[in-house]
Parts: C-alpha cells; sequence; structure tokens
C-alpha cells in the first residue's frame, strides 16, 4: 500500500510538473484588417453603368452557321459595402434562357479593374478590365469584349471578339445595351 501511494504521489507530481510547463498563453494581438483604398475617380469611372439595362445582341455567322439574336437584361449595382459593381446578366436565345454574374472590382496592386466573371456553363474567369474615358474592354484567354458609351451615356455598345490563339481576333457578337431605370 505504501507503494501504491508513494506512485501515485509521484504521478501527481510530475502531472503538477507538466501542467505548470503549459501555462495558457496569451493571444497574439489580433492584426488590423487591411484597408483598400479605392481611388474616387476609379469608382466615378464604374458608376457609369449602374443601372438596368435592356440587352439586344447579335451573334455573328460562323462556319455556316446563321447569325441569330438574344435579348436580355443587364443589372449593374454597387456590392453592399460600395467597393464592387455586381452585374447579373438574364438573357433568352432559341427560347431558352440563360444567365451569368460578374463582379468587378479596383486592384490595389495593378491600380486597374479585375472582372470576375461566372459563366452559365458553371466555369469562371478573372480577366482585366480597362477603361478609359467610356470604353471599357475586357480581355479574356478567348473573348475580348469592347463596349463604347453613347455621349448622353443611355447606351453602350458593345463588340465581342474571340481568338484561339491569343493574339488574331475575329468578330463574334455585336450588342447595345439601352439604360433603363437607375437605382
Amino acid at each position: 500500500m505504501l507503494i501504491h501511494a508513494k506512485k501515485c504521489a509521484a504521478l501527481a507530481l510530475l502531472a503538477i510538473v507538466l501542467l505548470s510547463a503549459f501555462q495558457p498563453q496569451a493571444a497574439p494581438a489580433a492584426e488590423s484588417p487591411t484597408v483598400h483604398y479605392f481611388p474616387s475617380a476609379k469608382k466615378e469611372l464604374l458608376g457609369k453603368i449602374i443601372g438596368r439595362w435592356i440587352t439586344q445582341t447579335t451573334v455573328l455567322p460562323k462556319d455556316g452557321q446563321p447569325r441569330f439574336k438574344t435579348l436580355g437584361s443587364d443589372v449593374y449595382q454597387w456590392s453592399p459595402d460600395g467597393n464592387f459593381v455586381v452585374h447579373t446578366a438574364y438573357g433568352i436565345r432559341d427560347k431558352s434562357g440563360f444567365g451569368a454574374i460578374e463582379i468587378i472590382g479596383y486592384n490595389t496592386e495593378t491600380g486597374a479593374f479585375n472582372s470576375y466573371n461566372f459563366n452559365p456553363d458553371g466555369s469562371f474567369n478573372i480577366d482585366p478590365l480597362t477603361i478609359e474615358n467610356d470604353v471599357w474592354v475586357w480581355t479574356g484567354k478567348k473573348v475580348r469584349s469592347t463596349g463604347r458609351f453613347s455621349n448622353d451615356s443611355n447606351t453602350f455598345s458593345v463588340k465581342h471578339d474571340i481568338t484561339a490563339d491569343g493574339k488574331t481576333y475575329e468578330p463574334f457578337m455585336d450588342g447595345t445595351l439601352s439604360k433603363g431605370a437607375a437605382f
């Protein structure tokens, strides 16, 4: 019994030593979140597209395929924090509907815009978006889209060109967005 008591005392002492070595540590101070500076002039460029648009496009004939038209609606609105533009697009082609989502944000590292596209087929891509005055150019791996605002900013004409090699482009689709109600 005495041996058992000595073993228990030794185990208790060992437990005290081990537990004292593992004192709770104070949590590291939380770092302040990084605030990304979004220049007001850049934000103004994006503000021009905010609103509801009716979209009419014509896919140009290619490889013996006939041209066809699509009709759709595009809504561009600010995200709740005001730092991104959220673009939802819906369309009808050949009596079937489709839709997509785009999020446009300012890249503080490059000083340019990025366009995050979530496509109807479930794929997504991140493309640079260049905005100079009234001309917007999205440059993707397979599609380059160039949009131009009218003088009154109520029409946005878009030309989509496609490429197989990333160097040579050919016309694919032309479209016109007509501004409806603003937010």
